[in-house]
């Protein structure tokens, strides 16, 4: 079955808002510039979202979630790889992001846990990391 990856409509950001709150992720801040949201569809119906917050050669890799009913098809993972060719073409060379659940999900997928200061100021002063994640939050990082 063909898996559609695009950006978000600013109409979709309703279903987008939704799904962050049901999956318990941080979305006070979407609307922000420098914030790109984006989803896989499967017939029309958005099995993964996932989001990008830029900043010069580094990214936050943002509130990637799966809906409960398409959960263990892959979906976060397709999700996860297309945002990295998303942030190669934009000239990132780092992603970072935070997380209390999905420690073992990313590191399947090379990223490695860091200590917050090992995080580039510019990174250290997004909402993500001075607000909207808890202190226990892991920290995790993958050069692309």
């Amino acid at each position: 079955m063909a898996v559609v990856f695009r950006s978000l409509l600013q109409s979709e950001v309703p279903t987008l808002k939704q799904l962050l709150k049901e999956s318990e992720l941080p979305y006070s801040d979407i609307g922000n510039d420098n914030i790109s949201f984006f989803a896989l569809f499967e017939k029309e119906k958005i099995v993964a979202i996932g989001g990008i917050e830029c900043y010069e050669k580094y990214a936050l890799l943002r509130s990637v979630a799966v809906p409960d009913n398409v959960k263990g098809k892959g979906h976060g993972k397709r999700m996860v790889q297309k945002i990295e060719s998303e942030a190669i073409r934009m000239g990132i060379a780092e992603l970072f992001l935070l997380t209390t659940t999905g420690k073992e999900f990313f590191e399947k997928l090379d990223y490695k846990v860091i200590s917050r200061n090992q995080v580039p100021d510019i990174i250290k002063a997004t909402s993500e990391f001075t607000s909207l994640c808890p202190e226990t939050a892991i920290c995790m990082l993958k050069g692309i």
